[in-house]
């Protein structure tokens, strides 16, 4: 493996446990069900977190290849969280016995 792939492989994991970024990727992406979403989600959960790192770190340069690393990682958080949400709602319509009636009066 070069150099090259180390580097992109270690940026990669560096941005995927971003808590920042990933906070924001789990969260906007609970409910989000088209891929067109995911990408904006991502987008804007890469965008935050570099913001928030610039304004820590003065000496941080803001690069084009990091703001698409982030957000092919944040990518990944939500669509975890996409898939998560989806899965548990599927389950819950899946099953109404689970869901009660407010209108019955039946235990």
């Amino acid at each position: 493996m070069s150099l090259f792939f180390a580097a992109l492989l270690g940026a990669f994991f560096g941005r995927l446990l971003d808590p920042f970024g990933a906070l924001v990727a789990i969260i906007g992406g609970w409910r989000m069900t088209r891929w067109w979403q995911i990408l904006i989600v991502a987008t804007v959960a890469t965008l935050f977190a570099e913001i928030i790192l610039f304004t820590i770190q003065k000496s941080r340069d803001l690069s084009i290849g990091s703001i698409l690393i982030g957000i092919i990682a944040m990518s990944v958080w939500a669509t975890a969280s996409s898939l998560i949400g989806l899965r548990l709602s599927n389950r819950t319509s899946a099953n109404p016995s689970r869901i009660p009636d407010p209108d019955s009066h039946h235990p």
